[in-house]
């Protein structure tokens, strides 16, 4: 068995970047570490995700590899948004194959098992309007339902004019609007600093 595939086992990960593996040898130079990486990926036990980022082949580690994990790996400031954020919420009976993600770096990752894209936007959004989620003990951030609804019209470049056009359009019933702190919608948009941003909020505070 290969050395660093041994390591990766016993560190039960199913992603690690190049970082993480230079701390398992510290004491062998950067080449030789990108040879032993190189040969675990020519033998299929890891799979490259994004410059840096690789997946545990979940075929040796039995573990399952989610956007939210990769996003957060390429991108720390990233978070779920749009109707994939609103989907987790469970506010939308859709499910959502292609999930999009906001963040610092414009990133897309298409392969077998992982589809997923992040938006880049200004550093300021990425600081509002967000939750920090633990799931089966990894960590990601999701936007908060307004902040997802708000990030939906924007990437759509339009507005609607009213509350129950958004959830006509987004198929999001009586029961599951009234979850949704609406209120916020006036605030993030202030912080968006957007005239579209703002039409958007208004229609979302306009319940007619």
């Amino acid at each position: 068995m290969k050395a660093l595939f041994r390591e990766l086992l016993k560190s039960d990960v199913s992603i690690v970047t190049s970082e993480d593996i230079y701390k398992m040898f510290p004491n062998i130079n950067e080449n030789a570490v990108q040879a032993k990486i190189k040969r675990c990926l020519s033998g299929g036990e890891l799979i490259r995700l994004y410059k840096g980022i690789y997946a545990v082949n979940s075929s040796y580690s039995h573990k399952g590899i989610a956007e939210e994990q990769v996003a957060q790996a390429i991108d720390h400031s990233a978070y779920l948004s749009g109707i994939a954020a609103l989907r987790f919420h469970n506010l939308i009976p859709e499910i959502v194959k292609f999930k999009t993600f906001f963040g610092v770096k414009k990133v897309k990752v298409d392969t077998k098992d992982i589809h997923f894209e992040i938006k880049k936007v200004d550093p300021e959004q990425t600081s509002f309007g967000v939750e920090e989620i633990a799931v089966a003990g990894a960590k990601f951030r999701v936007a908060d339902p307004a902040k997802a609804i708000l990030d939906t019209f924007i990437s759509m470049k339009t507005s609607p004019e009213t509350r129950s056009q958004i959830c006509a359009f987004l198929r999001i019933d009586d029961d599951e609007a009234e979850k949704i702190d609406w209120n916020n919608a006036n605030a993030y948009a202030d912080r968006m600093k957007s005239e579209l941003a703002h039409s958007i909020a208004t229609a979302m505070m306009n319940e007619a």
